[in-house]
């Protein structure tokens, strides 16, 4: 039962910062340019690939949990980009980090505890810390 709950507030943070983004897309898209000064073209793309990665995570989480290592690495990898970038907003003294977009205000000190938070969940539900281990036949407790 908490490994669900957990998986589940997993792919709801994803899906939320991802849909947020996807809503907002062009007050996000001009807020984000004018933080790291990068052309509109170019920024347009990454924030597209931002956001579907976002929604494609959620979505291989919800069908596939953590059992790909490839997967688990990519969004460890994806994750620590979001704290080093929060780290930094931080420093910089930037009100806010459009984890969720530009039209939801989020400092970054939230940016990094909700990164942190998302980094816990995910070790637990890959080692499965205090829960039950899915198989193929169905629940195993270990």
């Amino acid at each position: 039962m908490i490994f669900y709950l957990f998986k589940y507030i997993f792919i709801t943070i994803f899906l939320v910062s991802g849909i947020g983004k996807l809503l907002s897309f062009n007050e996000t898209l001009v807020y984000f340019a004018g933080l790291i000064k990068i052309s509109i073209p170019q920024l347009t793309v990454l924030l597209w690939i931002l956001i579907m990665s976002e929604l494609f995570i959620s979505a291989l989480v919800w069908l596939n949990g953590f059992r790909s290592k490839i997967f688990f690495y990519l969004i460890f990898i994806l994750l620590v980009s979001f704290f080093l970038i929060n780290g930094v907003f931080l420093l910089l003294g930037v009100n806010n980090c459009g984890c969720f977009g530009a039209g939801f205000q989020s400092h970054p000190v939230i940016g990094i505890i909700k990164t942190v938070v998302l980094l816990v969940i995910m070790f637990l539900l890959r080692e499965n810390i205090l829960f039950q281990k899915k198989s193929n036949i169905g629940l195993v407790k270990q």
